[in-house]
């Protein structure tokens, strides 16, 4: 399977679709289902997503694009993000969407 090429405003506004890996292929430990990792708009430009909770937090791990179309590891302590969106932004997963995007 080839991924589209998505630039900064496609992979945050305008994806549709959503690439998912199976647990063999999944790039950090602990693989999960789409449904145990929490919503948010990086779901639409982001992959190989997976939640691991320990006493120190619980933190999203991923695989997202950014703006040149390349695949960043990023993670995020969702904690800190109760009530918040969670994006993408060039890359890195966020709180609240991303600054200088309108």
């Amino acid at each position: 399977m080839s991924l589209p090429t998505l630039n900064a405003e496609a992979s945050l506004y305008t994806s549709r679709v959503t690439y998912r890996s199976s647990p063999a292929r999944n790039l950090f430990a602990g693989a999960v289902t789409p449904s145990s990792v929490p919503t948010g708009s990086y779901l639409n430009s982001c992959l190989y997503c997976n939640e691991q909770c320990d006493g120190d937090g619980c933190f999203l791990f991923c695989s997202c694009y950014d703006e040149n179309g390349n695949s960043q590891p990023t993670a995020i302590d969702v904690f800190d993000c109760v009530g918040y969106d969670i994006a993408n932004c060039n890359g890195q997963l966020r709180c609240g969407g991303c600054p200088g995007f309108v």
